[in-house]
């Protein structure tokens, strides 16, 4: 990969993803939800435009396929574990969401292993990513009448998705025309 590639606008934006977390971290652990929030719907909104952005301005990189991911993952997983330790947040949630994204990180390390393909993100992942950003607002909010409702979704949509990554995984794994 060329410099020029690796530094274009929708990567940019997964990396600033990545330093959006820590006071994503803090400000969980202070409990000052409303900057929590702030802070998380800009995060997700570079997540939803990095893609957009690639697709639209032809910058679809080997990084950008890598980086978007981790950049999600690193703020998942650590503003869930944050909420999990200082708000109470329920940890059989943030087992399976974790749980989930690890082994999509091992299913992705086995394929670029095997194959030297990078999987992209498929749109039940990025429904999955929606559904649990909107159990965050609910639960950082407490608005409590919403809580199974969307639990109940983001259960459904995490099992999707994983049943879609699973098939997408196998595929290209047995794709013969690729060798």
């Amino acid at each position: 990969m060329r410099r020029n590639n690796i530094f274009n606008i929708s990567n940019t934006m997964s990396m600033i993803r990545v330093f959006f977390a820590y006071p994503i971290y803090y400000f969980i652990s202070v409990q000052e939800n409303m900057i929590v929030l702030i802070l998380a719907l800009i995060a997700f909104g570079t997540d939803l435009l990095d893609g957009f952005l690639a697709r639209k301005l032809d910058q679809i990189t080997t990084f950008g396929k890598i980086m978007d991911p981790v950049a999600d993952k690193i703020c998942m997983a650590g503003g869930l574990i944050s909420l999990t330790i200082y708000q109470n947040f329920p940890e059989w949630i943030t087992g399976v969401i974790i749980g989930r994204d690890i082994l999509i990180i091992l299913g992705s390390i086995l394929l670029f292993g095997i194959r030297k393909q990078v999987p992209s993100s498929n749109k039940p992942g990025k429904y999955t990513v929606s559904a649990i950003v909107a159990f965050g607002i609910v639960y950082l909010l407490g608005i409590d009448w919403l809580k199974l409702p969307l639990t109940i979704v983001m259960v459904i949509l995490l099992l999707y998705s994983m049943v879609k990554y699973t098939v997408v995984f196998y595929e290209q794994l047995a794709d013969k025309n690729d060798r």
